[in-house]
C-alpha cells in the first residue's frame, strides 16, 4: 500500500510466503499462498498470524534482519496456532514502479 506517508511503503514491500502447514489451517491458507503484508493491509492472514506478522513486517521495513535470521532481509517464523502449525518466509522486496 502505497501513499500513506511512509517512505519504506512506497519503495519497498513485504511478501509472506506460506511454507508448511502440519494440520489444516482454519483460514483456508495453502502451502505455496504468497501476499503483501504491511501495517495498513493484513493481506488475508488471520488475526493469529498478522499478529506475528506485525512486529516483522515494522523490523523488515526499518532495514534491520534479526540477528538470528538466516537471509539478510528474509524472517522465517511460524503462527502461534500450535495446531495449523502453519510456517512461512517473510521478504522485503523493492516494489516494482
Amino acid at each position: 500500500m502505497t501513499g500513506k506517508g511512509f517512505p519504506a511503503l512506497d519503495t519497498y514491500r513485504v511478501m509472506v510466503e506460506v511454507l508448511d502447514i502440519a494440520h489444516r489451517c482454519y483460514w483456508s491458507h495453502r502451502v505455496g499462498d504468497t501476499f503483501e503484508v504491511d501495517p495498513f493491509n493484513v493481506g488475508g492472514a488471520c488475526g493469529l498470524l498478522y499478529g506475528q506478522l506485525y512486529h516483522f513486517i515494522s523490523t523488515l521495513l526499518t532495514g534491520v534482519t534479526p540477528a538470528w535470521a538466516s537471509q539478510e532481509h528474509s524472517v522465517t517464523a511460524v503462527c502461534p496456532d500450535t495446531y495449523d502449525q502453519l510456517s512461512f518466509r517473510m521478504v522485503l522486496e523493492e516494489r516494482q514502479k
